[in-house]
Formats: structure tokens, C-alpha cells, sequence
């Protein structure tokens, strides 16, 4: 799909943004069938996330940058939520 695009924008806010995202996150009714549910994976959630930087598969870190420098178009790389936020 990446051949299609003529822009690739990396948010990549470091992990601890990404777990302070995951302990305010909102229910996500589409995905458990109560917030107590939700409540009740969200240590395995950040565990997982905690692991972006190390891990070697499709949702780590190194394959995103392998992506992300590979790309041939228009590259933005945003490293803080409030340069890609809403204020």
C-alpha cells in the first residue's frame, strides 16, 4: 500500500507517551464487552507496548523505521502529541 502513498507520517512520541495514552484511553465497546473488561487487559496492553522498542516483528519500532527510511515520498516524523494534536 505504501506505493500508492505520496506521504508517510510517523507518530512516534516514545513509549511512555504511548502508555499514558493506554491508561486514559476511553472504553472501546467494539472491543470488551465492559470498561471493568478493558480495565482488566490494560496491564498486558502497556507490557506489550513496553516492548515496541525490542521487539523484531510488523509492530516494532525497527521495522517502522525500516519503513519509514525506505520511503521514497514526502516523510514527517512527529516525536511530540502536541505536534500532530488538536490544541
Amino acid at each position: 500500500m505504501l506505493q500508492h502513498a505520496d506521504t508517510l507520517i510517523f507518530l512516534n512520541p516514545g513509549v511512555e507517551t504511548c502508555v499514558a495514552h493506554c491508561r486514559a484511553r476511553l472504553w472501546e465497546a467494539e472491543k470488551f464487552e465492559s470498561p471493568e473488561a478493558q480495565d482488566a487487559n490494560l496491564q498486558n496492553l502497556i507490557d506489550w507496548v513496553r516492548k515496541y522498542e525490542s521487539r523484531d516483528d510488523e509492530y516494532g519500532l525497527e521495522r517502522h523505521q525500516a519503513l519509514f527510511k525506505a520511503f521514497r515520498g514526502r516523510k514527517i516524523e512527529y516525536n511530540q502529541p502536541s505536534e500532530y494534536l488538536p490544541i
